[in-house]
Order: structure tokens, then C-alpha cells, then sequence
């Protein structure tokens, strides 16, 4: 029973991401906070203290990226696109920016030689008795010019950003260099612009590991392992909001937890079964699919849940009607 729990907590992980081509793998491995707290933040130039519709928010995302000693060398790129889950705001600031650098510091020398080769000559007869011996004598003279200036080095692109959804969110790219490790840990950070009786929200943060790896002469395996998380945050400050949010995290791991028990006991159908089932599509049209409660969590809206669960115990009928209202309560703080 352990080892069918343990298979089916790693099948419904795989579906994580299931907006991205695939799922988390084995080469690399991303991991953020389960819930943020924001900061307010002033800009005079921005807004006034009048203003009572808007405010300034900083949200400072922790992301750690792991990569597998064995494809160190075939991760290329990591990727993270930022936006909000179940509202929208514009992006007033964000980082970091797009960088590039060079291993060589400051400029390099370079000398340019332009050179032309002159011949000059003539033909000349030597008597030799009664036979005449020429001859053609030539010298060559070497002119030309140097130039000498100061060139900016080869830069390699480290980061790229900017914002997608209409500007309201952002993507991240890090590129490998031999100046600059893709693995470790990074910090994403947004200033949004969201009005005065904001209080939390939910955004998401879709990771994405690039690489290839050749595997024979002329035969490369692309490599990509992706990830969504959903975050909760907070206002600083907020005691309330802060509960709000950890009910929803409480409320969000109940549901992975009971959906994967629930799924365990599940009897798995025989061979002639999954034939017949695989004919008469109609008869299982009904069931659930293994991944629901990690598309509960991933979609972006409240979609009616009286007829998905309808065949559901009582038991879990009820932690999806707890994860329902935690989501709408972190909804109701953005307003």
C-alpha cells in the first residue's frame, strides 16, 4: 500500500505543470516560499499620499534552482514567468533587468595591419663569350599602415526580462556562462501597482529548465523539466491577511493529501477492463481524471464543483469545499 501511495503521489507530481510541455524531472529541481509577504512601498513621483485608490507593493519571490551533478554541463537555460493567478495589476518595476558581461574587464587592445607588397625589377644580359645570359632582378618592399584602437569584448547574455500579459507580469531568463552558475538561489522581485485596499493575492510562478544532451554522433535529447507553483501573499503587517493565507497553503496540502489516498484506494481495473473502457468512452466520461485536484488547483477560476465531486466520498467532498473558500478568501483580499 505504501509503495502504491508513493507511485501515485509521483504520478499526480508530474502534472504540476500542466500548462508547460512537461513536468518536473529528475535533472533539475525548483522550489519557492509556500507564501510571501509584501511589502507596501511609497513613490512620490508615482503617487500621493491623496490618493486613496492606489499603493505601491514589492513582492520578492525566493527561487531555488537544483541540477543534478551529472547535467551541470546540459542545463542551458532556466526560465520563470511571473504573473497573478486570480487577478490582474500593472507592473510598475521589476528585476532583474536584462545583463550581459564578459569574462575580460574593461576594453581589449586591437591592432589592425593593412599591408601591400611592392616589387621592383629590371632585366640585365651578362656577355658570356659567345653566349648571352639574362637575367631579371627584383627587390619587394613592404608598405602599409598599423592601426591601433580599444574595442568592447564579446558579451554573453546573462539575464533577459520583461513583461508579458500586457504588463502584467513579467519572465525571467538565465542563461549558462563560465562566469555564472545557473544553480542556486535567486530572487525575483516586482512592484505592481494595486489599489489602497489591497491586502494579498495569488500569483504564479511557472519554472523552466532548457538543455540537450547528446546522446550519439549526430542524436541530441532536449532536456525540459517545468513546474507551476501557486503563492499565496500578504501584506506586511496584516495579521489577518497572514492567517488567510496560511489557511489557504493548510487547505491546499489537505487536498494533495486526501485527492492521493483517495486515488490509492481506488481499484485499479484489469487488462479487459481498460479495453472495454478504452471502447465505450461513455461509461467513464464521468470519472475524475487522476490529475483533478492538481487542475482545482492550477485553474485560475472557481468552475462548478457540484458536478466534478458529485461521486467523491463525503470525506473529500468536504477538504474541496475547504480549499473553495480559502480561495475565495484570498480572493476577496485583492479587492
Amino acid at each position: 500500500m505504501q509503495r502504491k501511495l508513493f507511485l501515485t503521489a509521483f504520478f499526480l507530481a508530474i502534472f504540476v505543470g500542466q500548462n508547460l510541455a512537461q513536468a518536473q524531472t529528475g535533472e533539475t529541481k525548483f522550489d519557492v516560499p509556500a507564501m510571501i509577504e509584501v511589502n507596501a512601498i511609497y513613490n512620490d513621483c508615482i503617487l500621493s499620499d491623496s490618493d486613496p485608490y492606489e499603493q505601491l507593493i514589492e513582492i520578492v519571490i525566493p527561487v531555488s534552482c537544483w541540477i543534478d551533478q551529472r547535467h551541470r554541463d546540459h542545463i542551458q537555460e532556466f526560465r520563470f514567468d511571473v504573473h497573478w493567478h486570480r487577478s490582474v495589476f500593472p507592473v510598475v518595476e521589476y528585476g532583474p533587468k536584462t545583463l550581459m558581461q564578459s569574462p575580460v574587464h574593461g576594453f581589449i587592445a586591437v591592432e589592425k595591419r593593412d599591408d601591400q607588397t611592392v616589387k621592383v625589377g629590371g632585366d640585365s644580359q651578362i656577355p658570356a663569350g659567345a653566349v648571352k645570359v639574362g637575367a631579371k632582378l627584383e627587390t619587394a618592399k613592404t608598405v602599409g599602415q598599423t592601426e591601433r584602437f580599444e574595442a568592447i569584448p564579446q558579451h554573453d547574455l546573462l539575464v533577459a526580462s520583461g513583461s508579458i500579459n500586457r504588463g502584467t507580469g513579467v519572465f525571467f531568463r538565465f542563461h549558462s556562462a563560465k562566469q555564472f552558475s545557473l544553480e542556486g538561489g535567486r530572487e525575483l522581485s516586482l512592484v505592481y501597482r494595486v489599489p489602497r485596499s489591497w491586502r494579498g493575492g495569488i500569483i504564479r510562478i511557472d519554472c523552466l529548465a532548457v538543455g540537450s544532451v547528446k546522446r550519439f554522433p549526430g542524436i541530441t535529447d532536449e532536456l525540459r523539466s517545468a513546474v507551476s507553483f501557486i503563492v499565496p501573499t500578504y501584506l506586511k503587517g496584516d495579521r489577518e491577511a497572514q492567517q488567510v493565507a496560511a489557511q489557504y497553503v493548510q487547505s491546499e496540502q489537505s487536498l494533495r493529501h486526501d485527492w492521493v489516498s483517495y486515488v490509492s484506494k481506488k481499484p485499479e481495473p484489469k487488462f479487459w477492463e481498460q479495453v472495454q473502457n478504452s471502447w465505450n468512452k461513455d461509461e467513464t466520461k464521468d470519472e475524475l481524471p487522476t490529475n483533478w485536484a492538481l487542475q482545482l488547483i492550477q485553474s485560475p477560476s472557481d468552475f462548478d464543483l457540484a458536478e466534478p465531486t458529485k461521486k467523491l466520498p463525503e470525506s473529500l467532498k468536504t477538504t474541496v469545499k475547504h480549499f473553495a473558500d480559502a480561495r475565495r478568501q484570498m480572493a476577496g483580499l485583492s479587492k
